[in-house]
Formats: structure tokens, C-alpha cells, sequence
């Protein structure tokens, strides 16, 4: 696993310093380093969840040209977090934009359940579905700890009215606990072997019905497809279904925005009913600076 990673991680920073290798010789002196920050608040309507998702980190651009292929090309570092009623996910990031389309990032951060709502859920047996369906008191849970470490590629392209993303990531995640047992991840919806690895991709096309990518007010409609397979554990999942996107045009200097998708499952083993869910999204591009 661990070998893995390092040829994952290794191939990640190459390509991104490769490509920063154009930048002296073709984009405008950057300007200087700002703070930026983002909050997302998600939500679920089955299994039902509710999760807060704030970021906070350093960006130094890398160019202020405004050429296609290097319009907001930037580094940035900071930390971020995952707070649900049952669970706190502190850590950092590390994320390079060597080109325009292509967003590379590293994630890491300490998994903690507190304890609450059923969670941590563990299970001494192979994984079984049927277990989670069983009545539990609230206080049930176990106060536990792990860790994750995500590596993610996102290329994203704008053609006129058309939007188009894809992503993949590697997925490192564990749990102390005992090896012959299984864990519920209640943020995924999915069951772990102690220490497990997920491929998880994502590829979203979308048409603008009215506004464009930089106005203050966009609504985008369009379809998604959702692949999760762990390896360890066996688990497969694929979703697909539609989603939208709205900038109501109300909080302008922080790009609110509504996500929401409704989705079938293609393949998993349990779920059946249809997938809800969404996020309201707010970001401060610079904190403390006048434009």
C-alpha cells in the first residue's frame, strides 16, 4: 500500500512541477500571496446526513496572465476540516493549478469519531449492511481515531455554455482498531477493512441555461456520473443521475452557490432507493484584500 502511495503521490508532484516549468517563459510576473476560504455546508436525505466543510489557506498565484491556458494558475496550502454531530476531520492540504484546466491536490487528515449518533460503528464479522439497520441508543457509538490521505486529479473544461469535470482520487484510510474487523464511514456511506484503499471518480457535464461561469447569477442543469470501489473491503458503488447548479445573485462577494443531485444506483450491494443531496457553498477568493 504504502508503495503505492509514494508512486501516486511521486507522479502527482512531477507532472505539476513539469508543468510549472512554462510559466517563467510565457505568463505575466504573478502577484503577491492572499488568504482564501471556503465553507461548504452538505447535506443528505438518505441515509440522512449533515456535515460543515471549512477550508482556509495561503494561494500565491503563479500568473497574472490571462491566456487560456494559464488563467488562474496558483499554489496554495492550508488546513481543513469535516465536522459532522458525530465526527471531527482536522488536516491540511497542499493543491498546485499548473495549467488552467488541471487542479492536482493532497489532502491528509486525522479521522475522529466522537462517540455519537451510532458512530464509530464496527462490526466483528465481514461486512454486513443488515447490521446498520439494527436499532441502536445514540450514545452507542465508540470515540475512535484513524486516518485518510487523499490524492486528486480534477480536469474541468468551459466550452461556451458547456461545462465539463472530471475527477479521480486515491483514497488511503484507516481506523485503530482490531484487523479482524470492519468499519461503517457514516460521511460515505461505506465499509472499511481497518485499513483500506478507495478509487473514487467522478465526471459531471452540465449546460448553462442562463448567465455564464463568471456572473453572479448562473443556473446549470446536467448529468452525473459517481464510482466508488474499495479494495479491501469489496465494495463497489456507481451512481447516476442529474444535477443542478445555482448563484441566486444574493452574498455576490462570497459566489454563494446551491449544488444539488438526485441519482440511481447502477451497482451496490445494498442501497436501492434514490440518492439526494446537495451543498450550499460560499468562498472568499481574497480574504482581507480590496479588489
Amino acid at each position: 500500500m504504502f508503495k503505492r502511495m509514494q508512486g501516486i503521490i511521486g507522479i502527482w508532484m512531477v507532472f505539476g512541477l513539469i508543468s510549472a516549468c512554462s510559466w517563467t517563459s510565457v505568463s505575466a510576473q504573478p502577484s503577491a500571496g492572499h488568504w482564501t476560504a471556503q465553507a461548504d455546508v452538505l447535506f443528505r436525505a438518505q441515509p440522512i446526513g449533515l456535515a460543515w466543510l471549512p477550508r482556509v489557506g495561503y494561494r500565491v498565484p503563479l500568473s497574472d496572465s490571462k491566456a487560456l491556458l494559464y488563467d488562474g494558475t496558483h499554489v496554495e496550502v492550508g488546513g481543513v476540516s469535516a465536522l459532522s454531530p458525530a465526527s471531527l476531520h482536522a488536516g491540511g492540504y497542499f493543491k498546485v493549478v499548473p495549467l488552467a484546466p488541471l487542479v492536482l491536490k493532497l489532502e491528509a487528515q486525522q479521522l475522529r469519531f466522537l462517540g455519537l449518533f451510532g458512530n464509530l460503528r464496527t462490526f466483528d464479522r465481514p461486512a454486513d449492511w443488515s447490521v446498520l439497520d439494527e436499532s441502536l441508543d445514540v450514545t452507542s457509538g465508540e470515540h475512535a481515531t484513524g486516518y485518510k490521505v487523499r490524492a486528486e486529479s480534477i480536469f474541468r473544461v468551459v466550452l461556451g455554455p458547456i461545462l465539463g469535470i472530471v475527477s479521480y482520487s486515491g483514497n488511503w484510510q484507516g481506523m485503530d482498531m482490531p484487523a479482524d474487523q470492519n468499519w461503517y464511514d457514516p460521511t460515505l456511506d461505506m465499509i472499511f477493512e481497518p485499513n483500506d484503499f478507495m478509487h473514487e471518480l467522478h465526471a459531471n457535464l452540465a449546460g448553462i441555461l442562463w448567465g455564464h461561469p463568471k456572473a453572479s447569477e448562473v443556473l446549470a442543469l446536467g448529468i452525473r456520473w459517481h464510482s466508488m470501489v474499495t479494495e479491501k473491503s469489496g465494495y463497489k458503488r456507481q451512481m447516476l443521475g442529474g444535477l443542478a447548479l445555482w448563484k441566486p445573485g444574493i452574498l455576490v462577494e462570497q459566489d454563494f452557490t446551491i449544488l444539488a443531485t438526485v441519482c440511481g444506483y447502477l451497482e451496490d450491494p445494498y442501497r436501492t432507493g434514490p440518492y439526494v443531496g446537495g451543498a450550499l457553498r460560499m468562498t472568499w477568493e481574497k480574504l482581507g484584500v480590496a479588489d
